[in-house]
């Protein structure tokens, strides 16, 4: 990348609007202190990036009402090479980006090496490869993809199709639609349209002299692609568009294209609705809309929730039960404080059709003394004597595991010091 003297400070200035709006500054508060840093200290650093000769910043209320509580930081970095590894070192020098308030980014690289001039976001390194595809592609004036919108300028005389088929190849479904345009001519390109005939259809008229703006549009809101024109020539212009070929409807691979022909507006006085000449692409005027939207899908009744899983068959574990219970009870003597003792039958830890003997105590040993410790390593070596052996440890509790054939049926037990005392448990084996 080329190192070229970078412009004096004094040329990347930050704006603050709502200090320097125009004699409006008082319909705002200042924006908060750690905003205005931020973005500061984001321009310092992307006017320091090799290859960037001037960085501006303008600072803007978004939120609603006089009292904003939400901020809009747009930065906009200007390049002096067309080299887009400069995006990358802009990408690196972000950082944290601001501090409480929405970055709006831009990078503007000038024309050079046979690539157009483009501004573009550049912290998306997918979007900037994409980018650098279209900028070169030839008749293509220059490319901003800036938010969310995407627009490709072509060179005065080049055809649509000629840009429309090179740049369609890198588009896939989740480009969605770049749109192409050319004076007042526009065409929103997609992966699947518009096919040849529209495209040409619209550079025919665009050369009309009677013809003020046309633009082409695929289908969003409505399922239908639709084509506009504002012309002196209403009825000369439908005639055009009833007779050009719709591609895609006759094809089968979606709806006709509608076209709406109206009289040049101005800013001051919007189309009457009862002058404009509204029609269907390859469908003589006058003609029925036709019927080839399919029809939404009946909605679905949603499936009944399953059926709870029956309840465990339990069977009778009462020497089990029997058993845990003396076990705990003997752990709180050891300890010398007194403390009942629950038991319950619950189904077999593994899930399986069995039962088994769970039981729990909370042995209160603060009442009486000021040290767990004591009564902890009691517990647990009257346990190491019966056999039981430590089978590890999880949120602080020790498990145990007892060896085969204890005549109580006690099969595993545990033990965890809590705030209010020792708490123990104890299962029993499985019984089918």
């Amino acid at each position: 990348m080329r190192t070229r003297r970078r412009a004096a400070t004094a040329l990347a200035a930050v704006v603050i609007l709502a200090s320097a709006l125009s004699g409006c500054s008082w319909l705002h508060p200042d924006p908060p202190e750690a905003t205005v840093s931020s973005v500061e200290a984001l321009r310092v650093r992307l006017a320091a990036v090799d290859g960037i000769s001037d960085v501006t910043t303008h600072l803007s209320p978004s939120g609603e009402g006089f009292v904003p509580d939400e901020w809009t930081a747009q930065v906009e970095a200007t390049a002096d090479t067309p080299d887009p590894a400069v995006a990358a070192a802009v990408r690196a020098a972000l950082g944290d980006g601001v501090t409480q308030a929405e970055l709006i980014l831009s990078l503007a690289l000038p024309a050079g090496d046979g690539a157009a001039p483009v501004r573009l976001d550049p912290r998306d390194p997918v979007v900037v490869d994409l980018v650098e595809t279209w900028r070169r592609i030839p008749g293509v004036a220059s490319v901003d993809v800036v938010d969310s919108a995407r627009f490709v300028s072509l060179q005065e005389g080049v055809a649509f199709a000629e840009v429309a088929d090179r740049l369609r190849a890198s588009l896939g479904d989740a480009e969605g639609q770049v749109t192409l345009r050319r004076g007042t001519a526009s065409v929103g390109v997609t992966a699947d349209g518009p096919r040849a005939a529209v495209l040409g259809v619209v550079d025919l008229l665009a050369a009309r002299p009677d013809v003020a703006e046309v633009y082409a549009v695929p289908g969003s809101a409505s399922p239908r692609d639709r084509v506009v024109v504002e012309t002196r020539d209403g009825a000369g212009v439908a005639a055009v568009l009833a007779a050009t070929v719709d591609e895609r409807a006759n094809a089968g691979s979606g709806p006709r294209a509608e076209f709406t022909v109206r009289a040049p507006t101005s800013s001051f006085a919007a189309a009457d609705p009862d002058e404009e000449i509204t029609g269907w692409l390859g469908l003589p005027l006058g003609s029925p809309e036709p019927g080839d939207i399919p029809e939404p899908p009946e909605p679905t009744t949603p499936a009944a929730p399953p059926s709870p899983a029956a309840p465990p068959v339990l069977v009778d574990v009462g020497a089990q039960e029997a058993g845990v219970r003396a076990f705990l009870e003997a752990a709180a003597v050891t300890t010398g404080v007194p403390a009942e003792v629950t038991t319950v039958a619950t189904q077999c830890e593994d899930g399986s059709a069995g039962t088994q003997a769970t039981g729990s105590v909370l042995i209160p040993i603060f009442t009486v003394m000021d040290e767990p410790q004591p009564p902890f390593d009691a517990i647990t070596r009257s346990w190491t004597e019966a056999g039981f052996v430590p089978g590890g440890s999880a949120m602080g509790r020790d498990f145990w595991k007892a060896g085969d054939g204890r005549a109580d049926g006690v099969a595993s037990a545990s033990i965890r010091g809590t705030s209010e005392g020792l708490s123990l448990s104890a299962e029993s084996v499985c019984v089918r």
